[in-house]
């Protein structure tokens, strides 16, 4: 496929280059940006895993950044400075509910230092997000079958659910579908 000059100055824009005067490029200094990899434990993984991105294509393994049971889904707050990670297990403190996790965030190193745990108003819990403005972590229970609101405190702690809401149903296929299960929370 050919590009025209403005269509190639323009791709090479979003990779992090420029484009200079005639047809060569001129690479910028390269961002460095981290990436968090949850993961499921019950294997050789211990939880949250750091690797260093750079916008020059680089990707280097920066080990552990934190242990935590089945992080297997994370969410980063607006304000760069907390991690939240579901932990995707049925029973939490002999309790029938999974936890959500709060990390303070170090953005010089990446490392990730745990603040608290909550839990997470339902067992199995999959997916959260941080709304937009910070103020609360919501999260979906897959095998609990709910759908729960954490308050983050001006800390970034998280306090305990304030709202989880039950879902009821099932469907046809009696093998998947025997009682709801919240699989995301946009």
């Amino acid at each position: 496929m050919l590009l025209s000059r403005r269509e190639f100055c323009q791709a090479t824009a979003m990779m992090g280059l420029t484009c200079s005067s005639g047809i060569s490029l001129k690479a910028q200094t390269a961002k460095r940006y981290w990436l968090y990899i949850g993961t499921y434990t019950s294997g050789k993984s211990k939880g949250i895993y750091l690797y260093e991105w750079r916008t020059d294509g680089k990707l280097s393994h920066r080990g552990l950044a934190a242990e935590s049971p089945n992080p297997s889904f994370l969410a980063v707050h607006p304000t760069h400075k907390y991690l939240y990670a579901v932990g995707e297990v049925n029973t939490l403190d002999g309790k029938r509910t999974g936890g959500v996790r709060a990390f303070a965030l170090d953005t010089k190193t990446g490392r990730l230092t745990l603040l608290n745990q909550q839990p997470s108003g339902g067992s199995g819990p999959c997916h959260l997000i941080v709304d937009p403005v910070g103020r609360h972590v919501l999260v979906a229970n897959y095998s609990g079958g709910t759908v729960a609101v954490l308050p983050i405190e001006s800390d970034g702690r998280l306090a305990e659910p304030c709202c989880v809401v039950q879902h009821q149903g099932k469907s046809i296929n009696p093998k998947r579908q025997e009682a709801p299960h919240p699989h995301s929370v946009n």
